[in-house]
């Protein structure tokens, strides 16, 4: 069953085109990674696809229905690139992820706990399900938030950079956290990230957009450096970091990502 299904969507914002007849389908239980350059329109195709805003011309479904629709009977879960919590409030771990179920009137309180401790177990987050918010690490905080978009119990969720403030030395144990989820859980993921090269180890697909959609494919049938030279030009290719390496925060190729089919080493 197709999970997402995209059609010959474009969105305009004033006299910007933020996305142009753009086309694709995402079978139920996929992970999908959405790569492209900063201004690609991929957050913008993320919120097209869980009904936030509306294209300005084609269609968007989900589930076989209008995002509007689905919304209405079933939740979503949605992680956006920008946080809205004040750091300064003492909030702890569980009432970080109570939130998203503080105005659900059909849950009791009872079960609302229930669920918010076992949202923060799947994300290994139970233990310091007592800790402030703000004392976390990054990579802590963005697997709370993860439970928070999760804790309704969504058949898909989507992620904008999820790994924001998740250093680099742990960015592939936080990638392997998000394909276990989603393998365990049988969820649909659909993940805005920059990182080809890391997050191509983890995923079952990658779409790479710029604006238009130049490549949906199965990971084992995209040659990674051709997809990034297609979306990117002539200057995209995939640079390994090593992983204890610090010189990598100033190495002026971090930006493409990292991998090791270049076997170039900063």
């Amino acid at each position: 069953m197709e999970a997402v299904k995209i059609e010959s969507v474009s969105v305009v914002f004033g006299n910007f085109l933020a996305l142009e007849n753009v086309s694709i389908s995402v079978k139920s239980g996929t992970l999908l990674a959405i790569v492209g350059p900063n201004g690609a329109g991929k957050s913008t195709l993320l919120k097209v696809m869980s009904g936030i805003i509306k294209p300005t011309v084609g269609k968007a479904f989900l589930f076989g229905e209008s995002p509007k629709l689905y919304r209405k009977k079933s939740p979503i879960g949605y992680l956006p690139q920008q946080q809205n919590l004040n750091m300064n409030l003492p909030l702890i771990v569980s009432d970080v992820v109570y939130m998203n179920l503080a105005v659900r009137k059909d849950i009791s309180k009872k079960d609302k706990k229930l669920m918010v401790a076992e949202a923060l177990n799947n994300v290994g987050m139970f233990d310091l399900r007592n800790r402030i918010f703000s004392y976390l690490s990054g990579g802590e905080r963005q697997r709370v938030m993860v439970a928070s978009a999760m804790v309704n119990m969504p058949k898909i969720l989507f992620l904008d950079e999820p790994n924001t403030g998740v250093d680099i030395v742990n960015q592939d144990d936080f990638y392997d956290f998000i394909s276990h989820l989603a393998g365990r859980h049988g969820i649909t993921i659909i993940m805005v990230t920059h990182d080809v090269g890391v997050v191509s180890s983890y995923v079952d697909e990658i779409a790479c957009l710029n604006k238009k959609l130049y490549m949906h494919d199965k990971v084992s049938n995209v040659d990674i450096n051709e997809a990034m030279s297609i979306v990117y030009g002539e200057t995209g290719r995939i640079v390994t970091h090593l992983p204890n390496n610090k010189s990598c925060f100033s190495c002026p190729f971090k930006d493409f990502g990292a991998g090791t089919s270049d076997d170039i080493k900063s």
